[in-house]
């Protein structure tokens, strides 16, 4: 499969990401739900309009060291605000790519900003935690 790059600008630093594109012309994000012997992975299929206007909700506004806390907690949480105001349902698949696409952020971010990567195993748990987040806190 070919990758495409995305470049963003924030607070003067470019932030790069990352994605397969699977025909015709749809993008393909990566899922981090645990995986078995028989199910190797998941992901979701996106149009590039999408995605852009996700990655742009998600970016933080400036990159410092909050830039974590800021996607997780105000970023993502307004997207899926967003999402409930428009269409007045949040489905899993829905939920499950703006997480996706937020661990996406976060590990662009952190290596535009030369920090560790985020694990494979630390995405898993995250993708799980933040899903369990957004679940509990609906009504």
């Amino acid at each position: 499969m070919d990758k495409k790059d995305y470049h963003f600008t924030v607070d003067g630093q470019e932030i790069v990401i990352s994605v397969d594109i699977a025909p015709p012309n749809r993008l393909v994000v990566p899922i981090y739900k645990p995986t078995t012997d028989t199910i190797l992975g998941f992901s979701s299929v996106v149009s590039e309009e999408e995605f852009i206007a996700d990655i742009k909700k998600l970016l933080p506004k400036k990159i410092d060291t909050t830039f974590f806390d800021y996607i997780i907690e105000i970023a993502l949480f307004e997207t899926i605000q967003a999402h409930l105001n428009k269409f007045g349902r949040l489905t899993d698949s829905d939920m499950e790519l703006y997480v996706a696409e937020t661990i996406l952020v976060l590990t662009a971010v952190a290596s535009s900003m030369k920090m560790d990567m985020i694990s494979d195993d630390d995405k898993e748990y995250l993708f799980n935690h933040l899903c369990e987040k957004i679940t509990t806190s609906m009504p």
